[in-house]
């Protein structure tokens, strides 16, 4: 049996205030002092935002090897997903976890893996020198993972949000990320209903059949 959901108004609260009070939530593996795992397995944010009011779900899985049973929960969802962001620290490079995920996506009927884009956050910590040997070492590894040319990006989180926030005024990189964005994420859509479709022609083909 499922537990009661907490509800938590956050109106009126300051942004500072807003991620001390869902930390206590997102944070929460274990519960202290007992063995058990915490009851949350996801935090639901309902949000004024423009890009939300036509259907648009934004999914923000946890960082993965944190919970198992969370890493579970994203592995479940990817079926729903329409499109897959995953964001990867160019200092610690592809992770374990994170190659396991994109596998176990693979394997899943009709997985797309057009379906995928890659952001190599923390550029900006990187050498110069090695900006390129990183960039080229992640992008061949998620290219022997899903066997076609990964649609790659990086940028400087960072330095992105500070220059909006002070300048209102997108860096380079985050421009370019944005319009890729855009198509990224039209495509997918796309593919997702033709997929729906093929499916549910297929079946009513079948009834069809039985039928007579």
């Amino acid at each position: 049996m499922g537990l009661d959901p907490d509800v938590v108004h956050l109106d009126g609260k300051s942004p500072k205030d807003c991620y001390k009070v869902l930390n206590e939530y997102l944070n929460k593996s274990k519960i202290e002092g007992t063995n058990k795992t915490s009851p949350y397995s996801r935090v639901v944010l309902k949000w004024d935002m423009p890009i939300l009011k036509h259907g648009v779900v934004l999914v923000d899985s946890p960082g993965l090897n944190d919970d198992q049973n969370l890493d579970e929960v994203v592995r479940n969802y990817i079926p729903q997903a329409i499109a897959m962001i995953c964001i990867i620290s160019c200092t610690s490079g592809v992770t374990q976890s994170a190659k396991k995920l994109i596998v176990s996506a693979m394997k899943q009927e009709h997985f797309d893996p057009a379906a995928l884009m890659f952001v190599c956050s923390k550029i900006d910590l990187i050498d110069k020198k090695e900006k390129k040997p990183v960039l080229k070492q992640i992008r061949q590894t998620w290219k022997d993972i899903i066997r076609c040319e990964p649609a790659m990006f990086q940028l400087n989180t960072r330095g992105a949000l500070k220059t909006l926030s002070k300048y209102k005024f997108q860096t380079p990189d985050l421009k370019t990320f944005n319009a890729a964005l855009n198509r990224f994420l039209a495509e997918s859509y796309r593919f997702k209903l033709q997929r729906y479709f093929e499916k549910f022609w297929t079946s009513s083909s079948h009834i069809g059949l039985v039928l007579r």
